[in-house]
């Protein structure tokens, strides 16, 4: 949260920028006679002056005279059960709820029913924590609603839940972990109660399910106070609970995992990749532990792919840098070539000895590491500079006809690939040999 933002709302008076098209929604709820405020994160998010990443409104009117209100407009039904209509406005989906109590957590994530109530104070009671506890209507003479207080905690940067911490977090244990993401994001501090309660219900998470786990576990790691956030993980048991591998890992080595992600830029892959090569004992421990939260086959494999490509010979002659560079744009793509360079900058970065990310120990001299990381750098730049060269089979000057044609081959198959693959090694050499004529010269000169 930026220093120069003042939090400090005064009810009788607040104004916030609202879009046009959430103004539109909101007229027509109150032209049918119904209430309505925007609340939750969208709330916080406008006194924060933070991007709004979705909005939420909370009414007085049923879900079906939601529906026939909005029948006109794209909607989804799916949360009809609970009270939830969403619709979509000038293609932003908009989430309606009626206002609504909620009975016990079986399954500690629905409630097991729901009691729609008349106004917004009850509603506002059943929220997770105060800051999401608030509730804002322009059209109002009294436009602001925080009976918890949750103006005041935003402008003292703590984070409380809504009354009882023990009963918030039973109610749906993925607010534990929840607390630490907008610990996270907003750069707040935890209530000690909250904080009390957050090590005592962390047990409860192995209720919930990978995937909800996994996207708070994302936003976490994008975050920009990521590193006291995996420390807050770790020291409250969560990181036990969820990721039992990464906790081990932690054990005496916690500081230095965490200045490793903190110093990768907030990409998902590189943090990943970060937090991950701790749990090094093999690629395939990795993928596990990444399949075991169900990431897309696509995220594992480029995670997977920096680790693996993460011991090129950083310490090398300066000649071969570009050639170097080539082979691994050829393999990876230039994405993941900045990745690879990222993340092994910071993990040369986030220690003091200078293994440099290879398989065995080498030198642990300081100079050697200041030159991993001046060499590093060279790559950085050198990468820049053969972004556009000739790096795969299909930017070369000749292809498997012109082999044929010319009798460098005798016949289709895997010898034909052979010989492309030397003319893409001189070319990864020497990008200026990329013409037909001179492949096909030094070709016939050689015996394949």
């Amino acid at each position: 949260m930026p220093d120069s933002i003042d939090t400090t709302v005064n009810q009788d008076s607040v104004t916030l920028p609202i879009p046009g098209s959430i103004q539109r929604i909101m007229t027509r709820i109150m032209d049918n006679g119904g209430q309505v405020y925007i609340v939750g994160g969208a709330v916080r998010s406008i006194i924060l002056n933070l991007p709004v990443k979705d909005w939420d409104l909370s009414t007085s009117l049923k879900p079906e005279i939601v529906e026939s209100i909005f029948c006109d407009m794209p909607t989804v039904l799916t949360g009809k059960k609970f009270g939830t209509i969403t619709v979509k406005s000038d293609n932003i989906p908009v989430e309606i709820t009626t206002f609504r109590q909620e009975e016990s957590y079986t399954d500690f994530r629905h409630p097991d029913s729901v009691v729609f109530v008349p106004e917004i104070h009850k509603d506002l009671s059943r929220r997770d924590f105060t800051i999401n506890a608030m509730a804002y209507n322009p059209y109002l003479n009294v436009p602001y609603v925080d009976p918890f207080d949750g103006s005041g905690d935003l402008t003292k940067g703590i984070i409380r839940t809504v009354g009882n911490p023990q009963k918030r977090f039973y109610e749906d244990p993925l607010r534990v972990i929840r607390c630490v993401r907008f610990f996270a994001e907003l750069e707040f501090t935890v209530d000690k109660q909250t904080y009390d309660a957050l090590c005592q219900f962390a047990p409860l998470l192995t209720q919930i399910s990978r995937e909800r786990i996994r996207e708070e576990f994302c936003l976490i790691l994008l975050s920009s106070r990521v590193s006291d956030a995996l420390l807050l993980l770790f020291k409250t048991g969560i990181l036990k609970i969820t990721f039992p591998e990464l906790s081990f890992a932690f054990e005496g080595n916690a500081s230095s995992i965490c200045k490793a992600v903190s110093t990768c830029r907030p990409d998902l892959i590189l943090r990943l990749a970060a937090i991950s090569y701790h749990l090094k004992h093999s690629l395939n421990i990795i993928e596990n532990f990444l399949k075991g939260l169900h990431f897309d086959n696509s995220t594992t494999k480029k995670v997977l792919k920096v680790i693996a490509y993460s011991n090129l010979p950083w310490i090398t002659e300066p000649e071969n840098i570009k050639y170097n560079l080539r082979k691994l744009l050829c393999n990876v793509g230039s994405e993941d070539s900045f990745r690879i360079l990222d993340f092994s900058l910071a993990y040369v970065e986030s220690c003091n000895t200078s293994e440099c990310l290879t398989a065995s120990p080498v030198q642990t001299d300081e100079a050697h590491c200041s030159l991993a990381l001046a060499r590093i750098e060279e790559y950085r730049t050198s990468l820049k500079e053969v972004m556009h060269d000739p790096v795969r089979l299909s930017d070369l000057a000749i292809n498997g006809y012109d082999l044929l044609s010319e009798r460098i081959v005798a016949n289709p198959g895997r010898e034909l690939g052979v010989v492309l693959k030397q003319a893409l090694d001189w070319v990864h050499y020497n990008p200026a040999l990329n013409k037909k004529e001179l492949l096909l010269a030094k070709l016939r000169k050689i015996q394949l």
